[in-house]
């Protein structure tokens, strides 16, 4: 049975960014309040929970640019991909780096010109700006795989993303997570990024199920499973959430395999608001440590009930308000340039 286009599994996939999107925020914030909430309370174990519980988000991201980029529809030529990407990575990139290193410059940590060039020889200028410069070099590859999954059988896709899986699982189980020249921040992520190229040439239905299992096992294991058993024995279990690692690798899959399989939005409304909200997810993921900042300032400062919901729901609705705000105010000025380029 093959794949069924990328179009069948288009809502899904725009809720899972929005997912994935959401999952990030509470991974960060639940982040700052680990040092303020007391480690043997209820509420610590809670945040732990939640933060273990959200790890698959970035995995699932680099998934979904797999399946997308690598799916039979996608046939542009290379110098056309290339420019297109430049706009959506490499602008935001310079633009990030150069806002985020001024913030750490301003804020109370500060930041040394030596470690300036030192966060920016290992692409972490800021703590989630490890992402982009990650998908730079994915990017970079995309075209070279784009052959690879056009002129090979679906056996050979399977069997070389398998290997590449298990060598990543490997490296990961031998040097753990260790830092990386920027420019190589993009291979532990490679056998996913190619496991979502494979997902986009098969008919992952009859996965569904198995998927969904999967998918409760994971959020279960890594969210309180995890929590409760570092809790009891004081065993330090960071190393089970690597993003390349097995147990990361597989909840990811399983997170997208089940959210693209039975996320179906009947209504054409409502998908045309998904997929509106999708899009400005990687935005969201840009923005959203500024609230995490806020928030920092105004309200861990001692935990409470109303304290502890309100540092969520505010990074996560301002995070997408502002977002979707800065995305109506461009509208014209875009419409405008496109008409301009048109003429």
């Amino acid at each position: 049975m093959g794949s069924l286009g990328i179009k069948n599994y288009s809502t899904g996939i725009s809720a899972l960014r929005i997912i994935s999107a959401v999952a990030v925020i509470v991974l960060h914030t639940a982040s700052e309040w680990k040092s303020v909430l007391p480690e043997d309370s209820g509420v610590a174990l809670l945040n732990a929970s939640l933060k273990g519980a959200s790890f698959f988000a970035a995995s699932v991201f680099v998934i979904i640019s797999g399946f997308v980029l690598m799916s039979l529809s996608s046939h542009e030529p290379v110098r056309l991909f290339y420019k297109k990407r430049a706009r959506k990575v490499i602008f935001p990139l310079v633009f990030w780096t150069i806002f985020y290193l001024g913030l750490r410059c301003v804020s109370s940590q500060g930041v040394t010109c030596a470690e300036a060039m030192d966060s920016l020889y290992y692409g972490i200028p800021y703590f989630h700006l490890w992402f982009l410069y990650m998908m730079v070099g994915l990017y970079l590859t995309a075209p070279l795989l784009r052959v690879f999954f056009r002129t090979q059988s679906v056996g050979v896709q399977a069997a070389v993303t398998a290997v590449v899986l298990l060598l990543t699982w490997g490296a990961d189980f031998i040097w753990g997570d260790p830092p990386l020249f920027f420019m190589l921040r993009f291979v532990p992520f490679l056998g996913l990024f190619m496991a979502g190229g494979l997902l986009s040439r098969i008919d992952i239905r009859p996965w569904g199920p198995t998927a969904a299992v999967l998918t409760v096992l994971g959020f279960l294991f890594f969210g309180p499973g995890l929590a409760v058993y570092a809790h009891i024995t004081g065993v330090d279990c960071a190393r089970f959430y690597h993003y390349d690692g097995m147990g990361c690798t597989v909840f990811a899959l399983a997170v997208f395999v089940c959210g693209a399989n039975y996320i179906h939005v009947p209504s054409l409304a409502s998908r045309s608001a998904i997929h509106a909200v999708g899009q400005i997810t990687l935005n969201v993921y840009l923005v959203h440590p500024v609230f995490v900042l806020l928030a920092d300032k105004t309200l861990l400062s001692v935990y409470t009930p109303m304290r502890y919901a309100a540092s969520f729901a505010g990074v996560l609705v301002a995070s997408f308000a502002v977002v979707w705000g800065a995305r109506l105010l461009a509208k014209p000025f875009l419409a405008m340039r496109a008409q301009t380029a048109g003429e």
